[in-house]
């Protein structure tokens, strides 16, 4: 085939699937590319195309918003360990004394105060939608070391963090790479950013230790320089599948939509037809008979010279067609059915159950790849600054996690309690622990499942055993003197 040829084939076919698109009704039509089945002509999608899917595509959004929502739902557990000393404060859990949990609980409400709308998990939820979408994301910070803000950061100097924000990458490019092979671990990596804060007009030289940054999906380097320091779109490699899901849709709609087919049959319609304005008498007939049953939903006609009745078209297999369109979809998006369509994990297709639990391992592992490294660095930060909650003073350890996304119902944490008690009761029985030891494991109830009263009741016994043990034994009573003989 020639040249000329095949390129005439291949705008013929993206014309005929740009037309489809445009039946959707919405802005994903400035996507016109998304069609080349090739996968070879697809140029990388612009933040305008960008926006405009997640603007109006319910579907596109739902892929770059459900794993940050569900990543920062839970949110975060900041352990830390100061030994003895614990910095001042005030008790915060109400438990008695200063901890290092009263000043875990500084840190975020520190942290919180700098942005009063949605506090740091809304802004950590707003910068790995972002990567999702525009293929990263910075949160810029306002650190006060009394150095410029295209400065390297010197921690030792750190009074606090006055403000931050968080920037898509479209405005955010890499201005210098460090180049230095001198430089450790940061070699190759973005120095400084060029980032537009405020209306276009206020650009910004930004020092890469005054950033934190989310990355976005897995791209090869060469294509992460060609976009400006920042790797593709999640919704590069899924565009396609999203765009024939509208398109499958879009077609049992109107499939639906003429699910039945109006049959008028005329004695002599092909002569009435043929004569000088038979077609216009047969129109006005139709368009009366219609008219009948629009009004009064019946249809007059005459015994023995018209017939009309309605014929249903067979849609046989579409309510399947449809499920092999969300699981395509699901799958491609990597979002389970049962989030995607709002449905129940039992009314849909065998495995979902499996499913949603591979979609919260992937969760699970965004959490540790991207929540946890930055959330840390960010923490010890404002552990770092001489105005934050500890006055500079750094734990000996600093320690971030999630918190689950799945939890146990009541019936599962019974079971785990009964399950637990059985074992243990059988230690107990074979010498290998003693009591006090089985309390431990059960005070305060096993996995959030709280005790009966019965059950408390025996504990209390237990206790009150173990501090009778603990208590020094009283001395003696020593006899008293003889009186003295009078």
């Amino acid at each position: 085939m020639a040249d000329g040829d095949n390129t005439g084939d291949v705008q013929a076919r993206l014309d005929s699937l740009a037309s489809m698109v445009d039946e959707l009704g919405s802005d994903l039509r400035t996507l016109p590319t998304m069609g080349d089945l090739s996968n070879r002509l697809r140029p990388p999608l612009k933040s305008p195309d960008l926006l405009a899917a997640w603007r109006h595509d319910w579907l596109s959004r739902e892929q770059v918003e459900s794993k940050a929502r569900d990543a920062t739902r839970k949110w975060l557990e900041l352990k830390l360990d100061f030994g003895e000393t614990v910095p001042p404060g005030g008790d915060v859990d109400r438990d008695g004394d200063r901890d290092a949990a009263d000043v875990a609980a500084d840190v975020h409400a520190y942290l919180d105060r700098l942005d009063e709308d949605r506090g740091v998990k809304g802004l950590f939820c707003e910068a790995i939608a972002w990567a999702e979408l525009f293929g990263g994301a910075l949160l810029v910070l306002g650190l006060d070391d009394g150095g410029d803000i295209g400065e390297p950061l010197d921690e030792s100097r750190l009074r606090g963090i006055r403000w931050l924000f968080v920037c898509e990458a479209y405005l955010a490019t890499v201005r210098e790479y460090e180049r230095d092979p001198g430089a450790g671990a940061r070699f190759g990596k973005p120095r400084l950013y060029t980032v537009s804060a405020l209306e276009g007009q206020t650009t910004l030289v930004v020092h890469s230790s005054r950033v934190i940054r989310f990355p976005g999906p897995l791209t090869p380097r060469e294509h992460v320089l060609q976009n400006g320091g920042w790797q593709d779109s999640a919704l590069q490699a899924t565009a396609e599948a999203i765009r024939d899901y509208h398109v499958g849709q879009k077609g049992a709609t109107n499939a639906l939509s003429k699910f039945s087919i109006d049959t008028f049959a005329q004695k002599g319609l092909a002569q009435t037809v043929a004569l000088p304005g038979g077609a216009e008498k047969l129109k006005g007939r139709a368009r009366a008979l219609r008219a009948g049953i629009a009004l009064g939903g019946v249809a007059m006609v005459d015994a023995e010279l018209e017939r009309y009745e309605v014929t249903g078209r067979p849609v046989g297999g579409m309510a399947e067609l449809i499920d092999r369109k969300n699981r395509n979809v699901a799958g491609a998006i990597n979002v389970p059915e049962t989030k995607i369509f709002g449905q129940a994990a039992g009314t849909v297709r065998a495995g979902a159950e499996s499913d949603d639990a591979t979609y919260c391992a992937d969760v699970a592992s965004l959490q540790e790849r991207v929540l946890v490294r930055q959330f840390e660095r960010l923490a010890r930060l404002v552990l770092a600054a001489t105005e934050g909650p500890t006055g500079g003073v750094l734990p000996r350890t600093l320690k971030v996690e999630p918190c689950p996304l799945q939890e146990l119902s009541a019936k599962d944490k019974a079971e785990v309690f009964k399950l637990r008690a059985e074992a243990l009761g059988r230690l107990i029985d074979a010498g290998v622990i003693d009591p006090l030891e089985a309390r431990r494991e059960f005070d305060g109830g096993a996995h959030g499942v709280a005790l009966d009263a019965a059950v408390q009741e025996a504990l209390e016994a237990v206790r009150d055993a173990e501090r009778e043990r603990a208590a020094p034994e009283p001395a003696p009573e020593q006899p008293a003197p003889p009186a003295p003989d009078a």
